[in-house]
């Protein structure tokens, strides 16, 4: 796994998460910013006794969402970091990176600290085809970046699927387990701006899209569109 976590977090260097004109998505400028075909991973949540049942439930939105399992268990694992992001640091996070400490470690930790009581994500079916699109396009295409193989800008490609206010986008590669993906955007390893996690945690975001699926050259890849609301519902 470490191997393609690098491989991945070196394409996010150049590829971090923008909004329009190139600015990071969650430094809020004012501007604009169905199923795939992953492996089902039949669900790769771990439940801990820091949490109740009401609190999984509250933050599993997706669940009965026409999605992969796996991009339902994204969507899930950061509506608990939204949630409460000391107890997600505190039965997540801390085990999955035990043994590993740097500047970004420590600066996650350090910001979950600061997080709680965010509004939770609800897929949104526009935002959800806008990811699925721009997956398939990278797929079939043997690309990995935020704008179409067309040359299309990113919330130029939203707009067509979103009419709500689309206000970030992430992408990675590499990966089809839930945990390993929402890992890799919170730690943003190599990312200065932190962009990836900043938009998981952005206040403003009430919903989101996400699509997983295989990738000729990085195995797989995922897309998440965020919007600040909810146009249809899935």
């Amino acid at each position: 796994m470490k191997k393609i976590y690098t491989i991945v977090l070196t394409l996010m260097v150049s590829t971090a998460s923008f909004g329009a004109c190139g600015e990071i998505a969650g430094e809020d400028d004012g501007k604009r910013g169905t199923e795939g075909t992953t492996e089902e991973t039949k669900g790769d949540i771990v439940e801990h006794d820091g949490w109740t049942k009401e609190e999984l439930a509250m933050a599993n939105t997706a669940a009965n969402a026409d999605m992969s399992q796996t991009d339902r268990d994204i969507i899930f694992y950061c509506n608990l970091a939204r949630m409460d992001g000391e107890r997600f640091w505190d039965t997540y996070a801390k085990e999955y990176l035990k043994g590993q400490s740097n500047g970004y470690i420590k600066s996650l930790e350090k910001d979950l600290k600061g997080v709680k009581g965010l509004a939770m994500l609800y897929p949104e079916l526009g935002l959800y085809k806008a990811c699925k699109a721009h997956c398939e396009d990278m797929r079939d295409k043997n690309f990995f970046d935020h704008n179409s193989s067309d040359g299309t800008k990113t919330f130029d490609r939203i707009e067509k699927y979103y009419k709500g206010f689309s206000n970030a986008e992430n992408i990675a590669a590499g990966h089809n387990k839930a945990i390993d993906i929402v890992m890799m955007w919170l730690v943003d390893e190599g990312i200065e701006s932190l962009g990836h996690r900043k938009n998981i945690l952005n206040v403003k975001s009430v919903c989101c899209g996400v699509c997983t699926m295989e990738h000729p050259k990085w195995r797989y890849c995922s897309t998440m569109d965020f919007g600040t609301s909810i146009i249809e519902k899935m």
